[in-house]
């Protein structure tokens, strides 16, 4: 009996009605800390971190919890005028902080363009190549 059973095929399983619902919070080990409500948006700008600031090293590129909480930067009392975000200066979510800031678009700037010329090749030129090359065939002739 014991032969038989061991050579009977596995059963499928059974799928349930009702999937289980994520939980609401994040346990009492962790304060009962409810989900929040990042947008997809500002979840990835937080997973790729570590390609928006040339200066900071990240072990991964990791997705955050459901559960990570983002926060508002409030200037101290003695922090001056500087430290205060002007109300042009704000913005409305971390992705659209990222994009404003101009250093920040700077750099990625400069990082792309390094890969498409990576990407296009030693023997294809660019359009502002072509171009000078053919105001310079101007000029002589």
């Amino acid at each position: 009996a014991a032969a038989a059973a061991a050579r009977r095929a596995p059963q499928k399983k059974k799928k349930r009605r009702g999937a289980k619902a994520p939980p609401a919070t994040a346990g009492p080990g962790w304060f009962d800390m409810p989900r929040s409500a990042v947008s997809a948006e500002d979840r990835r700008a937080l997973e790729l971190r570590g390609v928006a600031d040339p200066k900071r090293h990240y072990k991964r590129h990791d997705a955050p919890s459901e559960f990570a909480q983002l926060g508002t930067v409030v200037a101290g009392r003695f922090d001056g005028a500087a430290a205060t975000l002007r109300r042009k200066e704000r913005k409305t979510g971390l992705m659209g902080e990222l994009v404003a800031d101009g250093a920040g678009r700077a750099y990625a700037k400069r990082k792309f363009s390094a890969l498409q010329d990576r990407a296009r090749g030693p023997n294809q030129s660019t359009l502002k190549a072509k171009r000078k090359a053919l105001n310079a065939r101007k000029r002589r002739g």
